[in-house]
């Protein structure tokens, strides 16, 4: 059966313990190792059915199976697909201050910033708040691009990336959101953000004359492409034994399954890999795909 928000975030939390460091060691000079930003993905988990997020930070340690599925966009949603196997050796995960910390310009933020996603009018923004001192400035480090009570991620922005901690030369569980610039510069470019650029005018120009086609071009299918989960006005899924023509007027094919549990979402995946759940009145359906030839 499909595990709720909490559930799923109390789960992750619980087989993360024991894989990093239980405290930040004030007195310890640690160090950072570059990795690849492919194998990472910073996640805003939903806690309490959606209203609130906390960081989560997801790594793909080996390609023996995905530890996590995107899908959409603005915001993208996370299926963290490690939850569904014993993802040890395949799969790390960061839940808390354990896990994860702020360094910039090689110094370790851990003991004076936390890390928050806090919700910023329509957006889900994952921000460095300072410990016990209202008057310094939040650093922003990423946003969603938008706001669902899904797993989302969250797009770092430039500057930031994801590194590894080591200490002598060890590779440790901790990461690091990691910053070149030093602390007074980030806090100045938080106090007083830059201006968003302006974009230069859109200029017509004229359609370039092309050749009248000799033949008609065969029709195409078009890709599929994820779509929103919220309710959306079509018609329930025909039967197989319904071989009836669709109306004139009808342009895109939706194939879809009726979603009682996982177990169809994973049986529909092993022919559609990017199939996905969607709502239609009020049910849980499995979308496999849109097509314009009904054939297809």
């Amino acid at each position: 059966m499909k595990l709720g928000f909490g559930i799923k975030l109390a789960a992750l939390a619980l087989l993360g313990m024991g894989s990093s460091l239980a405290n930040p060691a004030h007195a310890v000079q640690f160090d950072q190792q570059e990795v690849n930003p492919r194998n990472f993905i910073a996640i805003a988990a939903p806690v309490a059915g959606g209203a609130s997020h906390q960081l989560l930070i997801l790594e793909q340690i080996n390609n023996s199976r995905p530890c996590w599925r995107e899908t959409g966009s603005n915001p993208r949603t996370v299926e963290p697909l490690l939850l569904n196997f014993d993802f040890t050796g395949i799969c790390g995960r960061s839940t808390d201050s354990n896990g994860y910390s702020v360094r910039v310009a090689g110094q370790d933020l851990a003991s004076q910033y936390r890390l928050r996603v806090v919700r910023r009018q329509n957006d889900l923004v994952l921000v460095a708040s300072p410990f016990g001192n209202p008057n310094s400035p939040a650093l922003e480090i990423g946003r969603a691009n938008g706001v669902s009570s899904d797993f989302t991620q969250i797009e770092l922005d430039p500057g930031w990336r994801i590194t590894r901690r080591t200490f002598n030369g060890q590779r440790l569980g901790h990461v690091y959101l990691t910053n070149d610039r030093d602390l007074p510069t980030l806090i100045a470019a938080a106090t007083n953000p830059d201006p968003a650029p302006s974009r230069p005018p859109v200029v017509s120009q004229p359609a370039p004359t092309q050749p009248a086609p000799t033949q008609p071009a065969p029709t195409q299918p078009r890709p599929t492409q994820p779509l929103p989960t919220t309710p959306i006005p079509v018609p329930p899924p025909v039967t197989s034994g319904d071989d009836s023509d669709s109306p004139a007027e009808v342009v895109d094919y939706r194939v879809v399954v009726r979603a009682r549990g996982r177990d169809e979402l994973a049986q529909v995946r092993v022919l559609v890999p990017d199939a996905f759940l969607i709502t239609i009145r009020g049910r849980d359906y499995v979308q496999a795909g849109v097509f314009r030839d009904r054939t297809t």
